[in-house]
């Protein structure tokens, strides 16, 4: 189906011209040169016949029809809208109307004029359609699942399936579909939820090789390589993405995170590196590079690398809390809480800033405001085991009214950078297609 308006059943104007026959020379006009695409000829004609019958609903659509096809899409909606007013009742204008603000984002708005459209017409598949993708880009999958269920097996059901959280019904749609780059991604990332490694792996290899030249394909495979821990086939998918991407940067990080995951330190602060030295306008190289430098034993040059990046960037969340890992690395743990203290100012909902700050702050002989954080850390991850174990030993700090510095479980204070965290930033999430061309 297209993503154009005028894209109507072929006999459509032609239908349209023996139902108008008689009317007036003006409109006749308009409709042969609009199917003729000769645009500005059918807005001139289209706009003389407004002028004689600047009541007909059905020469408003059309100015609109016209005026969508020269780009014009204010005017468009406005023609549009007139011709519902004018007839409340003709499905056209509200088909039309929807469209022209779903490609205008306007979501509220066109979700109201397509399902009007389908009060007046249930069959219309262009409204159908569009109101699905309305309701796809409002992240309301459940309706979505609906819309495209009544159009039958597609694209769009099964990547309306996948955002539903159907990962068995997006697998078995996904297989019934025609070979294509977005129809095994969506396979492929259904499967990876379902726990299917080795099905995954295949899929998303196949939309890599079928459409290398965009790097989604290449981050996806790699995704689900690292997250089986076959870093060697990873590495390799991501050499190869480079190859059809060779100034990809999320490729290049990538890279870095396939290294570092994989204990590759020195190939990870090179692949970090290059890109921190290219002047990267983001944090995310830079805190790659100080994760290298924090498990290398290099803590006093991660500091030295976050607090220039700060300069370079100005103070975001990514580097500030990095910074305290540092900081606290280093022993300068005083510094340390006062960057995870403004972490948390710029993140108040981020788990690991508040646990920065409990963990210091206990450290540091402060048990009831240690308490304090680590029982936001639970509200906001109640299976943080560490941070359990924490508050437990803040509150019986507090209850001893105590203020010496505290010393932690050995296992607890050799770990102080949470993986689960890092990988939200090195390991992005998948990269679905929003939808196939239409």
């Amino acid at each position: 189906m297209s993503a154009c308006c005028l894209d109507l059943p072929h006999s459509f104007f032609f239908v349209t011209l023996l139902l108008l026959t008689g009317f007036d020379d003006p409109f006749q006009r308009g409709l042969v040169a609009l199917r003729q695409d000769h645009i500005q000829e059918a807005i001139d004609a289209f706009t003389a016949a407004a002028s004689a019958h600047p009541n007909d609903a059905r020469v408003h659509n059309f100015l609109g029809l016209a005026f969508m096809a020269a780009d014009r899409t204010k005017d468009a909606a406005a023609e549009y809208l007139r011709a519902t007013e004018l007839n409340g009742q003709f499905e056209d204008a509200y088909r039309n109307l929807g469209y022209l603000e779903w490609s205008s984002h306007e979501h509220a708005r066109a979700r109201s004029h397509l399902e009007r459209a389908l009060q007046l017409a249930p069959g219309d598949k262009f409204a159908l359609y569009y109101l699905g993708r309305v309701e796809m880009d409002d992240h309301d999958a459940a309706s979505a699942v609906r819309s495209f269920e009544r159009l039958g097996d597609s694209f769009d059901l099964a990547l309306a399936y996948l955002y539903a959280g159907r990962y068995q019904d997006s697998v078995k749609t996904a297989k019934n579909l025609p070979d294509s780059a977005d129809a095994s991604t969506v396979l492929g990332v259904a499967e990876a939820k379902l726990g299917d490694e080795s099905g995954a792996a295949a899929a998303l290899r196949k939309a890599a090789e079928a459409d290398g030249g965009h790097e989604e394909r290449w981050l996806n495979l790699s995704r689900e390589l690292m997250g089986s821990s076959h870093y060697p086939e990873a590495l390799a998918a991501v050499e190869q993405g480079l190859r059809s991407n060779p100034r990809s940067y999320a490729l290049q990080l990538r890279l870095g995170a396939v290294h570092l995951a994989s204990g590759d330190y020195a190939a990870a602060e090179k692949a970090f590196r290059e890109l921190v030295d290219a002047s990267d306008p983001l944090p995310t190289s830079a805190a790659g590079l100080a994760q290298v430098l924090l498990r290398t034993g290099r803590a006093e040059e991660a500091v030295t690398l976050l607090s220039s990046t700060e300069r370079r960037l100005g103070p975001q969340f990514l580097i500030v809390y990095f910074e305290g890992l540092a900081l606290d690395r280093s022993g300068d743990r005083k510094s340390a809480l006062v960057a995870f203290r403004r972490a948390v100012d710029m993140n108040p909902e981020n788990p690991e800033a508040h646990f920065g700050v409990g963990r210091i702050e206990l450290v540091l002989g402060q048990p009831r405001e240690a308490a304090g954080e680590l029982e936001t850390v639970l509200r906001l991850q109640p299976r943080n085991v560490a941070a359990q174990r924490l508050l437990r030993l803040a509150k019986a700090r507090a209850k001893e009214d105590s203020n010496k510095d505290v010393t932690l479980p050995s296992d607890i204070e050799a770990d102080r950078e949470p993986p689960s965290f890092v990988g939200d930033f090195l390991l992005p999430d998948w990269h679905p297609p929003r939808s196939e061309s239409r």
